[in-house]
């Protein structure tokens, strides 16, 4: 460890030759140009247990250097710029401190080859330095610790000092008091005929105390006793002539609580007497110290019969655990307030009474015992009983009728949030159709641009051909007619094709099952998908929105499973029961993941539009949709209302095919 002291000396020092170094008593190592350690007085080998084998070796070896800062740059200035330097350092061994000063060495006129190091021990005088410190400091503790206010004053009542309790109790500065008339201090609070007479017989007699009651502007009307000494202190500016300034210390000790605490003292007492609560006070034994009147017409005892008894002489036997508690919370501290319990009388009935107990302190604010404050509350007691057998009846009716309100008002939020969340998804939905509208009237005229309109293109070409070939070769005019024709019908094809999609023709006018049938055979030629139909031969007509919801559910269903299923398979069942019309569409594909699904079945805002209008449109039909996915592909099942009975079932029709 070590600690720059002073800044370097740019002198070059002279360095005595190495006979002086050796018969001196300081400490001295030489250290050459490469840090390596020249020559050591016998002084420095005993303090740092230099031996021959240390000569040549590093410096920064020896224990006390390694610490030191540069130590090698150091020395490298001295030999090079002839600087100087000094710094503490300490031994790690027995942690006597040392200041280390280096210099350069010179070995003939203005020729520096080596640095010089040496070892001053300083441990005792920082030792002595530190303990005047400590010394200072805990006087100065001492004094601020003292409670009363102490002030120094000179001759001419200027204030040579003062404690922290001064400074605090008359809310002054250190600043504002020291070198100040006393009587100056703050608002002139201290200009008082009396006191300075006062101070003037302290001077004459070197000792003297007396009680001031006075206003100050800063804390109020207060009562302090003031006890004046001469003291004799030597001053440092006369020290050498021996002259001597007399000063006076002057204690200041509030005592307007002190006076106070009689008053109260004597009105306490005449207030306790005068109660008609019981006040008892009692040591921290349980012990009876004083019964008022109001006690003796509470319990029945009279104060001579109850002081220096137990107070467990009042406690029912089944209450005695209580004192216990009361006793030792009262040696925490801790007040009681309006606590309930039962005494007994000195007849031995109970009565019904409310404590409030608060511990009592010693001047040293040690708590030595209790007061307790009894209040007969029977007639209160008796009274809270009815009022609460009372609000008990009232309580079980209002208890009834709340849970009508809540449950009823749970049903309004569980109804209003479904509103709103349906309201929500209603928006949604609205804008997803309405991009899927316009999706599809991007699709629809990109295909009859891409088909419609290429063969009208060509169709167009053919005819300028027919044209032509009818003045140059009509025999040819034949084949090219065909072509046209062929082109016609091709085109009348997508168009009726394009406009099936958008809404089939044959559902108005034959019913669902041939439209289905159609679909699905159109649909197998362009995906490839190998379609299974159930439906029976009898089936019937239904209401056309039924038949229109399956129909745009069965449509959206092969969507979805030529898009995303992986599946090359689908099966169709429509039956209808009793009082119900199913429909019912299932693929043999890689099925939803979990977290698909469980969007799904909450039918939460994160289902897409192709789900959320099927869902909806069977809702219109008055069905309900019902979704379940596995690792072995989906199913989705509508029902819906039968709105009349159904025909005998015969044999279904069954059709399957594949593209």
């Amino acid at each position: 460890m070590s600690t720059p002291l002073k800044r370097p000396d740019t002198g070059a020092a002279q360095t005595p030759g190495i006979d002086i170094v050796d018969s001196i008593d300081v400490p001295t190592i030489v250290i050459g140009g490469d840090g390596a350690v020249v020559r050591f007085n016998p002084a420095a080998a005993t303090l740092l247990s230099l031996s021959p084998a240390s000569l040549c070796r590093p410096a920064r070896e020896i224990p006390l250097l390694k610490d030191v800062k540069r130590l090698e740059e150091l020395c490298q200035d001295a030999i090079g710029h002839g600087s100087s330097f000094q710094c503490e350092v300490r031994s790690a061994t027995d942690g006597s401190w040392f200041i280390l000063r280096i210099a350069p060495r010179m070995r003939s006129e203005q020729q520096v080859d080596s640095a010089v190091l040496t070892f001053q021990n300083v441990t005792a005088f920082r030792a002595s330095l530190e303990q005047a410190v400590y010394e200072r400091e805990y006087t100065k503790a001492i004094l601020n610790a003292v409670i009363d206010c102490l002030v120094v004053l000179d001759d001419d009542c200027r204030v040579q000092a003062a404690n922290q309790a001064f400074y605090t109790k008359f809310q002054v500065s250190r600043e504002q008091a020291h070198g100040a008339r006393l009587y100056d201090i703050g608002s002139q609070d201290w200009e008082v005929p009396r006191l300075q007479k006062f101070l003037k017989e302290a001077a004459a007699e070197n000792q003297s105390a007396a009680e001031f009651e006075h206003e100050f502007p800063a804390i109020g009307r207060r009562t302090v006793m003031l006890n004046a000494r001469r003291l004799p202190l030597k001053a440092s500016q006369a020290s050498q002539a021996g002259n001597v300034r007399e000063m006076t210390l002057l204690v200041i000790e509030d005592i307007t609580e002190r006076k106070q605490t009689g008053l109260v003292s004597a009105s306490l007492a005449a207030i306790v007497d005068s109660s008609d609560d019981a006040i008892v006070s009692k040591n921290l034994d349980g012990v009876i110290t004083s019964w008022n009147a109001g006690a003796e017409r509470l319990f029945g005892y009279t104060a001579k019969e109850a002081v220096g008894q137990p107070i467990t002489m009042i406690i029912p036997a089944d209450r005695r655990s209580e004192e216990t508690i009361i006793l030792a919370r009262l040696r925490q501290g801790e007040r009681i307030d309006h606590f309930d319990t039962v005494r007994l009388r000195k007849d031995g009935t109970k009565l019904e009474i409310s404590l409030t107990i608060s511990p009592v302190r010693d001047a040293a604010g040690k708590i030595i015992g209790a007061s307790k404050i009894a209040r007969d509350i029977t007639g209160r007691k008796r009274a809270e009983r009815e009022l609460h057998e009372s609000e008990q009846r009232f309580r079980t009716l209002a208890d009834a009728l709340d849970t009508q309100v809540q449950f009823r008002t749970q049903e309004l939020r569980r109804r209003n949030a479904e509103i709103l969340q349906q309201s929500d998804q209603l928006r949604e939905l609205s804008g997803r159709l309405m991009s899927a509208q316009d999706e599809e009237r991007r699709r629809i005229a990109r295909d009859l641009h891409d088909s419609a309109g290429q063969n009208l293109s060509v169709l167009a070409m053919t005819l300028a051909r027919i044209e032509d070939e009818a003045k140059r070769d009509p025999a040819q005019l034949s084949q090219t007619v065909k072509e046209a024709r062929e082109i016609i019908e091709g085109l009348s094809q997508e168009i009726r094709t394009t406009s099936y999609l958008l809404h089939p023709p044959m559902l108005d006018e034959f019913g669902l099952s041939s439209a289905l049938g159609m679909y699905l055979e159109g649909l197998e030629k362009r995906s490839g998908l190998s379609i299974e139909l159930n439906i029976p031969s009898d089936f019937g007509r239904l209401a056309p929105d039924v038949e229109l919801a399956i129909f745009r559910l069965v449509q959206e269903c092969l969507t979805n499973i030529h898009r995303h299923s992986g599946s090359k398979t689908a099966v169709i069942r429509i039956i209808r029961g009793p009082d119900k019309i199913y429909a019912e569409v299932q693929d043999h594909g890689k099925g939803m993941s979990p977290e698909r699904f469980a969007e799904v079945q909450s039918e939460s805002a994160g289902v897409g539009v192709g789900i959320r209008g099927m869902r909806e449109r069977v809702r219109q039909a008055h069905g309900e949709l019902t979704v379940d996915s596995n690792a072995l592909g989906t199913k989705i099942t509508a029902t819906f209302p039968a709105t009349k009975p159904a025909a005998k079932e015969q044999d279904s029709i069954s059709r399957h095919s594949t593209a």
